[in-house]
């Protein structure tokens, strides 16, 4: 059980990967730029987003991953969830 032991202390312990739970606010869907092929996607609101750092281009966005695409979306459309 050591193998198992020291891999869950390296899990427990690097928080620095780890972060909370976020969504895209609102219902139905909402169209945001997709930078990888420089056109606006559609995305179902509440789904959950991985966030990344802010946007270089524009202050007020983010750069999240959403369903494997690379979105930026405005500050205000990024809901926490929390810790799950």
């Amino acid at each position: 059980m050591d193998g198992l032991d020291s891999l869950l202390d390296l899990i427990s312990d690097d928080t620095s990967i780890s972060q909370p739970t976020y969504i895209l606010s609102g219902s139905g869907f909402g169209w945001f730029y997709n930078g990888g092929n420089k056109q606006m996607v559609r995305v179902r609101r509440g789904i959950e987003c991985i966030l990344f750092d802010e946007d270089p281009l524009d202050k007020n966005k983010f750069i999240v991953e959403i369903d494997n695409q690379i979105l930026s979306i405005s500050k205000e459309e990024i809901l926490e969830v929390g810790w799950n």
